[in-house]
């Protein structure tokens, strides 16, 4: 049974794709010609996956959104174009790394830690703050996109397209076989959609630019954001990140952008650190919280720039991998166990490891 909206299933376009070729390329041209979208197109079925056993509350469900895949196919013509235009005008900011060609988890991480081991080796001492927006692709406002979009020079029919493939967005909740009542979506990015992700970094493409500290350097993907300084050890050391995070709650508040307290967190290194506080909309109640390791994109930096927790934590989730797989299985043979470390120990194994094992 197909989940989408339309009731059309992927593998039905997949097995008449030549016969169906002509008919899509119509009603695609149809859609973008008169900036209309079918209602369908635009509705959403969300899934709650629990993310831990026992689940008891929302926050314990990821929202899995099932969209139309006649939708996903004409999303994903209109995305290469503007990936297109976008690479060729330069219009994203050389810090985002996320969703973008040429660039991924393991460049933006590589650029961080080649400035972190420069610093220690220059004696030099380094805050990272690590900042967390609460639902950020749910959050931004469809007025303010359409608007960057247009200063950035999207404009003409494929503005009107997005801000039709934007307005009068619904979604229904399904849990089992029942489903809720349908509810609008008035803000955000389309979750689960081909054009989602790349219409937000589009959004805060502005970010480094309007936040611009003298020596902060910022680094982003996607919604994940992290600013570090750098700098011989002095009495004002602290005052130039928190000058770059009262510039940040400013244009976060002005983008409907909501900064998670709680989990925000800051990384000291270098020896003659001081570990100084920093505190969110200035209050100590709100201060960031300091560790000695920090989960980034998926890596363990520690304080002292060694891997000994990271190693340790993806031998533990490989191990576990393992014995499940071995468990499971009622053969010995090689060919099929090769395979099946290939999908899932190697992986697991191999994730970003330029960055620990050049």
């Amino acid at each position: 049974m197909n989940e989408s909206s339309d009731n059309i299933p992927e593998y039905f376009l997949k097995k008449c794709s030549a016969t169906l070729a002509y008919p899509l390329y119509y009603l695609f041209t149809k859609s973008f010609i008169s900036s209309e979208l079918p209602e369908k197109w635009k509705e959403a079925i969300i899934v709650p996956i629990p993310k831990i056993l026992n689940s008891s509350s929302p926050n314990d469900y990821r929202p899995i959104s099932l969209l139309s895949p006649i939708s996903k196919i004409m999303e994903r013509i209109i995305y290469v174009q503007l990936v297109k235009f976008i690479e060729t005008n330069n219009i994203l900011p050389g810090s985002q790394h996320g969703f973008r060609t040429s660039k991924s988890v393991t460049s933006q991480l590589l650029e961080t830690f080649n400035d972190l081991t420069n610093s220690i080796e220059n004696k030099e001492i380094v805050d990272v703050i690590y900042f967390d927006y609460r639902k950020a692709f749910d959050s931004i406002s469809h007025k303010k996109l359409l608007d960057k979009l247009t200063n950035i020079g999207i404009t003409g029919a494929l503005h009107k397209w997005i801000t039709s493939y934007l307005s009068n967005r619904k979604f229904k909740v399904k849990i089992q076989t029942s489903f809720s009542n349908t509810k609008s979506i008035i803000s955000g990015v389309p979750q689960g959609a081909i054009l989602g992700p790349l219409l937000f970094i589009l959004y805060i493409s502005d970010l480094p630019e309007k936040c611009k500290t003298k020596g902060v350097e910022i680094k982003l993907f996607a919604d994940d954001l992290k600013a570090y300084y750098i700098s011989k050890p002095s009495p004002s050391f602290s005052s130039t990140l928190q000058n770059f995070i009262s510039k940040l709650e400013i244009y976060s508040t002005q983008n409907d952008l909501f900064l998670s307290t709680e989990k925000c967190k800051v990384l000291h290194i270098g020896r003659q650190n001081p570990k100084s506080q920093y505190s969110l909309y200035n209050s100590l109640i709100s201060s960031i919280q300091k560790e000695e390791s920090i989960r980034d994109l998926g890596v363990h930096f520690q304080s002292d720039l060694k891997w000994d927790s990271h190693i340790n934590i993806i031998v533990s989730k490989a191990k576990k991998v393992m014995f499940t797989i071995i468990k499971s299985l009622k053969t010995n043979s090689p060919h099929i166990l090769l395979n099946l470390y290939k999908i899932y120990i190697r992986p697991i194994i191999e994730f970003a490891s330029p960055i620990y094992n050049p």
